[in-house]
């Protein structure tokens, strides 16, 4: 609902953050005398599952905007466009969960 609210707003921002994070570990590691392969391969495996999460994610977050647009400017009834979209969401959980979990596995046997 705070979705609804802010309309994609928290968002943004949780993304920026997120970038500004990274950004500050990956600086921080290459300060400390690690160099970037180094810093690349304890990063990438994982993060190939977790951006895409963090993505998906996203992406649920933006889904307020786009119910309000379907159903200011759909001529489909409201209560089919809040079921498709709630299955899409549904979905996109799901394959946060899956793609989490592949992230985890992989931090945790390969990093």
């Amino acid at each position: 609902m705070s979705g609804l609210v802010i309309v994609g707003i928290g968002t943004i921002i949780f993304l920026v953050l997120n970038g500004i994070i990274v950004s500050i570990s990956i600086r921080d590691q290459l300060n400390g005398g690690m160099n970037f392969y180094e810093v690349l391969v304890k990063i990438v495996p994982h993060g190939v599952f977790e951006v895409p999460a963090l993505l998906c994610a996203s992406i649920i977050g933006f889904k307020s905007i786009t119910i309000i647009v379907r159903i200011l400017f759909s001529s489909h009834p409201n209560k089919k466009i809040l079921i498709d979209e709630t299955f899409k969401i549904i979905l996109l959980i799901f394959i946060i969960i899956l793609l989490l979990f592949l992230g985890a596995v992989v931090e945790w046997y390969i990093t």
